[in-house]
């Protein structure tokens, strides 16, 4: 009985360890296979879109890979509508692009009271002590939750993740954890 038990334990460490082994091979795969920059794909995303207003609540900037493919996926909202994109990484080319009008309710969100991603994300570089140029990988995700907007914003620097909930109203770090891998 406690071999069985040991043996489970074994197999489920080593599937963690494969997956994180994984994970963190995906995003250093990501990272070799980029020529454009985060800002450019919101760039580019905004111009297929046809959109001048830079003042744009950017609600998803990831990098990832997705059948051996690097690309961003961008998404914002803009005038009622959301729009979703993936960029190639390498050729900053569309590779899709999709545009929903957002349903409307007496509780109508106020976009405006929030802040774009960049100020999430520089939030968490200060909390961390971290400037930008020591970034090898970060991912930037806007929710609400129980009615209150919230940025998820991870920061990886070499073997190390920096997890953060970020309130999308004051920029107070409402939940920080930092992992090594």
């Amino acid at each position: 009985m406690h071999s069985q038990f040991l043996k489970a334990i074994l197999s489920f460490s080593l599937t963690l360890g494969l997956f994180v082994g994984a994970t963190s091979f995906v995003t250093q795969q990501a990272l070799a296979n980029t020529t454009i920059t985060v800002e450019k794909a919101k760039e580019i995303a905004l111009n297929h879109a046809k959109i001048t207003d830079k003042n744009i609540f950017f609600s998803k900037t990831n990098l990832d890979t997705d059948d051996g493919r690097t690309e961003y996926e961008i998404e914002f909202f803009y005038n009622n509508y959301e729009y979703d994109f993936e960029i190639d990484a390498m050729s900053g080319k569309v590779t899709k692009s999709g545009k929903e009008k957002i349903k409307t309710s007496s509780k109508n969100v106020d976009m405006t009271k929030y802040i774009n991603d960049a100020k999430a994300k520089e939030v968490a570089l200060e909390h961390a002590k971290l400037s930008a140029d020591k970034l090898s990988y970060s991912t930037v995700t806007f929710d609400i939750e129980d009615g209150q907007g919230i940025y998820d914003v991870d920061l990886y620097v070499g073997k190390t993740k920096y997890e953060y909930e970020i309130d999308a109203t004051t920029c107070e770090v409402i939940k920080f954890e930092k992992e090594m891998k």
